[in-house]
């Protein structure tokens, strides 16, 4: 089960993305904005932000909870002009979707970001990469 931070402005969409991903078996906590998504996530990080183009350009963006591994999803719910993002925001980005038409694409993303964390050790925020094994 990986835990999923969702923030956007639309509260339908939010609802809507919300249920897919918890249908496919995700812990999704969602938020209004990005400070209220950290003050949420203050326990574990999330492995995936899937966060609103438009909060991604406020400064708070660059404090996004994400756990080793662990990537953004930027969503678009109406025409965003070409602002860019920051250039930290760009590097930790996977894809841009279309929401709600790209419903199926993002939980293929999740799982993506699920399966490589996995596969490199990094689906456990407890376990930092480089650290020494407690077996050794």
């Amino acid at each position: 089960m990986t835990t999923l931070l969702l923030v956007g402005s639309e509260e339908s969409l939010l609802e809507g993305v919300s249920q897919t991903l918890t249908a496919a078996g995700h812990v999704v906590v969602s938020a209004h904005s990005i400070a209220e998504g950290v003050e949420a996530l203050r326990q574990r990080p999330a492995l995936v932000a899937i966060v609103e183009h438009e909060l991604l350009l406020s400064e708070s963006a660059a404090r996004l909870p994400l756990a080793p591994g662990g990537g953004i999803l930027v969503f678009h719910v109406a025409e965003h002009g070409a602002i860019p993002l920051p250039p930290r925001i760009r590097r930790l980005t996977i894809a841009e979707l279309e929401l709600p038409l790209e419903r199926h694409r993002l939980v293929s993303l999740v799982k993506h970001v699920e399966g490589r964390a996995q596969s490199v050790g990094r689906d456990d925020p407890d376990v930092r990469p480089g650290a020494s094994s407690p077996e050794a």
